[in-house]
């Protein structure tokens, strides 16, 4: 048998008024949390920037050149842009077509490796 205890003074509707208000408050508050940690996350994905550096030869310049990518956004449906070329006389200023941001519009260098190999 289940006795409700209560303080001194109060009768059982005032606890489950208590009772009813602090749950309520509870679930606010981990609704909120949960809310917040999604918003922060969908921030992150939508918000990432990348910036690489890739050598390869460029067609339209013919000659070999350096060229610092950025990618943003979620994985997979990312943006591409050229932020810098060495290519120009000031490498922040891309005038060119940008064909290189798509992959058929490099040409990979050969690979020269940094060490000598010994072949035994």
């Amino acid at each position: 048998m289940d006795f409700l205890m209560t303080p001194e003074g109060w009768d059982g509707q005032e606890v489950a008024v208590i009772q009813t208000v602090a749950d309520a408050m509870g679930w606010t508050s981990l609704a909120w949390a949960v809310g917040f940690a999604l918003l922060a996350l969908l921030l992150t994905i939508f918000t990432t920037r990348v910036v690489r550096r890739r050598a390869f030869w460029c067609p339209g310049a013919a000659r070999e050149v350096e060229v610092d990518f950025e990618d943003r956004g979620l994985l997979g449906f990312r943006r591409r842009g050229v932020l810098a070329c060495s290519a120009f006389e000031r490498p922040g200023e891309v005038t060119c077509d940008r064909h290189c941001v798509h992959a058929d519009g490099r040409l990979p260098l050969p690979f020269d490796p940094p060490y000598r190999v010994r072949r035994a």
